[in-house]
């Protein structure tokens, strides 16, 4: 693997775990998805700390959607305004006693509104642009396969980019079960229950396809079709 440039590279370097850009991959017609735009992460330590602002300067990065709840942000939550990031936080919620277990339709099902919001900011704002929860995982993953999939990715390209996360997934475990917070969250899981397998996204692949496709999903829900198509323009080479 070639060593990361652009906005990943300062980041890579000051021990982000999970991150990764949704670029370099191509769409069903040949075409390739822009690098440097929109970058996936979990929860952004490097961001912390003395070295945070010289971090996030040399990356070049402007806004970060944050998909966790307020009691997530309360716990652990870089200075973002401090840093001169535009900061957004909408909430995903799956609509059951806990979001850590796969079951990613829900998120479409429950509160529908919240994924499109915060798929049409990651749409229309400015990148380089990151967004994440804890883990970069369950809620981050059901956001990328939208952006993907609204590209016209192949879902072998979306559910490739999923599961890359369980080459980290002991380290982010490790980083989380430190907080009392998710200790009691991930009480009853095993790090085997939250290993990203294909089937994980590939049902919620399935119930795409169902609804028409992402794109058709997306419009249906309330996102406007000018913001798709300006999406496409800029990220398809």
């Amino acid at each position: 693997m070639n060593a990361p440039t652009g906005p990943l590279a300062p980041l890579r370097d000051a021990g982000a775990v999970n991150l990764r850009d949704l670029g370099g991959v191509r769409t069903g017609d040949g075409r390739r998805v822009r690098t440097g735009r929109l970058l996936r992460c979990d929860y952004p330590a490097f961001a912390e700390g003395p070295a945070g602002a010289d971090v996030v300067a040399r990356s070049g990065l402007r806004t970060v959607v944050d998909l966790r709840l307020e009691e997530e942000i309360g716990v652990e939550c870089p200075p973002w305004t401090a840093l001169g990031i535009d900061h957004r936080q909408v909430s995903l919620v799956s609509g059951r006693g806990d979001s850590w277990h796969a079951g990613y339709a829900r998120y479409l099902v429950h509160r529908p509104q919240h994924v499109v919001e915060a798929v049409r900011l990651l749409m229309e704002l400015p990148g380089p642009a990151l967004f994440h929860c804890a883990a970069g995982k369950d809620r981050t993953g059901v956001v990328a396969a939208l952006l993907l999939k609204a590209l016209d990715v192949p879902d072998e390209e979306v559910t490739a980019d999923y599961v890359r996360t369980a080459e980290v997934l002991p380290t982010i475990m490790t980083r989380l079960l430190g907080h009392e917070y998710y200790q009691r969250i991930l009480a009853r899981t095993t790090l085997e229950d939250q290993t990203p397998t294909a089937r994980n996204i590939g049902e919620l692949l399935a119930h795409l396809a169902e609804a028409g496709g992402a794109e058709r999903w997306l419009l249906d829900h309330g996102l406007p079709e000018e913001t798709l198509a300006a999406f496409r323009a800029a990220m398809l080479e």
